[in-house]
């Protein structure tokens, strides 16, 4: 016998709450926010070199600032973004973004009392919010074939 599961209600799980449900909103938040650090950087750059180099004409040793300051916030950018990537890709290939929920999912099953046997189990997300199941059970009882 088979099933869906389609909510979390349904599922009864523990999971940690995000304070953005959403991926779209929260690339975005990042996205702004590594714009705001990488124009920080750029006008950090600007001061040196205009403050610290001695003729404005000629290459010193200051105008590496810029090019520095270019690589280190744009290792923090893609260093703020991974995880949304990441999370980006599992959903994109139907995984469940939580180790643990196949487990749980599993040891709630075992539990009940019309359950002899989990065949089959197979979890996967849509979304932050959504966690879906297809479960293949032997039944006690003879029931479900």
């Amino acid at each position: 016998m088979g099933g869906c599961v389609t909510s979390d209600e349904e599922l009864h799980l523990r999971e940690t709450p995000k304070k953005i449900k959403n991926i779209n909103l929260e690339a975005a938040y990042v996205h702004i926010l590594t714009d705001i650090i990488l124009s920080i950087g750029v006008i950090v750059s600007a001061l040196i070199i205009y403050f610290l180099s001695p003729d404005h004409h000629t290459w010193s040793p200051w105008q590496l600032a810029d090019p520095l300051c270019t690589y280190l916030f744009s290792f923090l950018a893609i260093y703020s973004t991974w995880p949304i990537l990441k999370e980006a890709v599992l959903l994109l290939l139907d995984a469940s973004h939580g180790e643990h929920i196949p487990t749980d999912l599993a040891m709630e099953i075992a539990e009940l009392g019309s359950v002899k046997e989990l065949l089959k189990l197979r979890v996967w997300s849509t979304n932050r919010a959504k966690h879906y199941a297809a479960v293949k059970v032997r039944m006690q009882n003879g029931y479900g074939g």
